[in-house]
């Protein structure tokens, strides 16, 4: 499993939690996505075989690789709980 933090680069990780403890560090670090302006590319998290299954937004949410719609539940909050 890897999570993207730009368009090209790339992390492995071993599970979702891992996934987005990697964005909210690389986040920290570098400041992305907290300017106007200054946007967050990354978040991608595809399986070993390089399938979509998630995404990390820049709140910690991590979200089902589905389309979004108001119905769509979070896999795991902001506080880094297992909501789905």
């Amino acid at each position: 499993m890897k999570v993207y933090l730009s368009r090209k680069k790339a992390k492995k990780c071993q599970d979702l939690y891992e996934a987005r403890r990697i964005v909210i560090l690389h986040l920290d670090k570098t400041g992305r996505g907290t300017r106007r302006g200054n946007r967050f590319h990354g978040g991608r998290v595809e399986d070993d075989e390089g399938k979509h299954i998630a995404t990390v937004a820049v709140n910690g949410i991590v979200w089902p690789a589905e389309s979004w719609s108001p119905a769509t539940k979070p896999i795991i909050d902001e506080r880094g709980n297992r909501v789905a």
